[in-house]
């Protein structure tokens, strides 16, 4: 980090706009361009469903559905980090010659059906499996979602835009309220289910 080279000022010294001028600029941009917007609009989607619904829940599937305890918990984590380290290797190789539109519809169905399948898991083994195949697809979403940006948006307004597309990181809490609501009712399974 210490050797990269900062980027000059895109804009003459003294005629930085505003914070809130320059939120707006973001959004704006984002507005104009449907793609950014609808990688962000998933980005929401998956870190205030998907997310919670899988993450947010591991104790109660390590403790109460595959009686694993805190060592099951720790391999149940594993696993989403072999998931994430496959799924963003493969996505990197293909690069850009896959399109973000087929892209992103493929890797949210895959996500998906592993997380239904985990949601139904009775063994840890498969548990284990289904939760490799959930999260590369995820992982791989936040590389198609960044490299989106980074591809559409203007180079002086790409700090701009990504710092509002990391606003949906903030689904993943009001997510976790609602998935942790209907496990405590209806089970962990239930709420991943559903």
């Amino acid at each position: 980090v210490l050797m990269m080279k900062p980027l000059g000022p895109t804009s003459p010294a003294g005629a930085r706009p505003s914070m809130p001028k320059q939120v707006v600029e973001g959004i704006a941009v984002m507005v104009r361009e449907p793609v950014v917007m609808a990688l962000f609009l998933t980005q929401i989607m998956v870190n205030g469903i998907m997310v919670p619904a899988v993450y947010g829940l591991l104790p109660v599937y390590a403790k109460d559905v595959f009686d694993a305890g805190p060592a099951g918990f720790g391999v149940l984590n594993a696993s989403l980090g072999v998931g994430a380290i496959i799924g963003v290797l493969i996505i990197a190789t293909l690069g850009s010659a896959v399109p973000r539109g087929r892209a992103t519809f493929v890797l949210l169905a895959v996500a998906s059906i592993a997380m239904i399948s985990f949601s139904q898991a009775k063994s840890m083994f498969v548990g284990i499996v289904m939760l490799v195949l959930y999260h590369g697809p995820i992982a791989s979403l936040t590389a198609v979602k960044s490299s989106g940006i980074q591809a559409l948006v203007p180079r002086e307004l790409r700090g701009r835009v990504a710092a509002i597309t990391l606003m949906a990181n903030g689904a993943f809490p009001i997510g976790g309220l609602v998935f942790g609501a209907v496990a405590q009712w209806q089970g962990a399974p239930t709420a991943t289910l559903t």
